[in-house]
């Protein structure tokens, strides 16, 4: 397997690998570091190998030492399959793939070409649709993380994916964490969590700007990114600033007793794309899977969910921080019930109801006999 981060945070990669692995195969992932990735925690068990891309920052540079690196890694291992995750890795695992003439298998965690990164930047998009184009209609298997990004990609390229959705593992109720002593937090007090990267579209910003409109409420936000500096600096001018606190990330297995402190986790989504407005993130089945009520953008993959299973309150998109604070409002009323409500959901929204789905794709491959 192939994947360009630091795997950190990569449960969809783990649980796969996993997976996989307890059904019989050999699985070797490969991912990503720099001189700043910390020691890699919780991947007990599975082997892994992480490449350097060096000191560059230009991300282009980053991506061409990392190519380079996993072809030549790829062809020295000699796999009997290759796994690649997301479009960033496909180029090389294919060709590698061709010369070893074994089965290929992508992974598409995003609509890549849809993504709010490329939203407005043309020449880069159409770079990646046209690497899209030429490669993954040539994949042995097609994996995907829902329906609606399997719709998109089935027609765009003539395939027919398998969808495992982001689906945390079956487990017990998590004891939740002391966030709320971390940030002073009194037991009557509402506490609404974030959790994720800190990325263009997800709607952090208006999650900030509508704590004005929530007095008793305090916003816990757990991630890293790209907008870390400029959602700090929002939320330092913000007249709720006291009440708005950030934590780092922390690896996949440390989060859920952080998730289940909170009373109201939210995914405020705003349109940036295609990607977004299919998606079936992470945090919305963590959150489920914690027994904690959601307040999301009404999205029809997310809509879909939070409606059928009754788990919390949905917002129009393009809705007002004032209209978002009005939706956590009904949601923090009905909490009881979405929380029990959630808590049967997970049981059925669990890893193990798609799982088999992964194997039956590993079962099909051509391998070489």
């Amino acid at each position: 397997m192939v994947v360009y981060n630091d795997l950190m945070h990569d449960a969809r990669v783990h649980k796969e690998a996993q997976t996989l692995i307890a059904a019989g195969y050999a699985v070797e992932v490969i991912g990503m570091r720099d001189s700043r990735t910390p020691p890699l925690v919780g991947w007990e068990g599975v082997p892994v190998t992480r490449l350097h891309v060096g000191p560059a920052r230009s991300l282009r540079l980053r991506y061409a030492r990392f190519w380079a690196d996993v072809y030549r890694l790829l062809t020295a291992r000699r796999p009997e399959a290759i796994h690649a995750h997301d479009l960033d890795t496909l180029a090389p695992c294919w060709l590698t793939a061709r010369r070893l003439d074994v089965p290929l298998v992508h992974d598409a965690h995003e609509l890549w070409t849809e993504l709010p990164s490329l939203v407005g930047r043309p020449a880069i998009r159409s770079v990646w649709s046209a690497l899209a184009t030429l490669l993954v209609p040539r994949c042995d298997a097609v994996i995907t993380v829902g329906e609606g990004v399997a719709a998109v990609l089935a027609e765009r390229y003539g395939i027919a994916p398998c969808v495992v959705r982001n689906l945390p593992p079956r487990r017990d109720a998590p004891v939740a964490a002391p966030v709320r002593e971390r940030v002073g937090l009194g037991p009557d007090a509402p506490l609404l969590i974030f959790q994720g990267g800190l990325l263009p579209g997800l709607g952090i910003d208006r999650a900030i700007r509508m704590m004005e409109s929530l007095p008793d409420a305090h916003l816990v936000i757990v991630g890293d990114g790209p907008l870390g500096g400029a959602l700090r600096e929002q939320a330092a001018a913000s007249p709720a600033a006291s009440r708005i606190t950030f934590l780092a990330a922390v690896p996949f297995a440390e989060l859920p007793p952080i998730t289940a402190a909170a009373d109201v986790g939210l995914f405020l989504g705003e349109s940036e794309g295609l990607n977004l407005r299919l998606a079936l993130p992470n945090k919305l089945f963590e959150y489920i899977a914690a027994g904690v009520p959601v307040v999301a953008t009404d999205w029809p993959e997310i809509g879909s969910v939070v409606r059928h299973w009754e788990v919390g309150t949905l917002l129009a998109p393009g809705s007002s921080p004032e209209e978002a604070a009005r939706a956590v409002r009904e949601a923090l009323a009905g909490r009881e019930r979405f929380a029990a409500n959630a808590r049967r959901a997970a049981q059925e929204l669990a890893w193990e109801a798609d799982a088999p789905r992964l194997i039956e794709c590993y079962a099909r491959l051509p391998w070489r006999s």
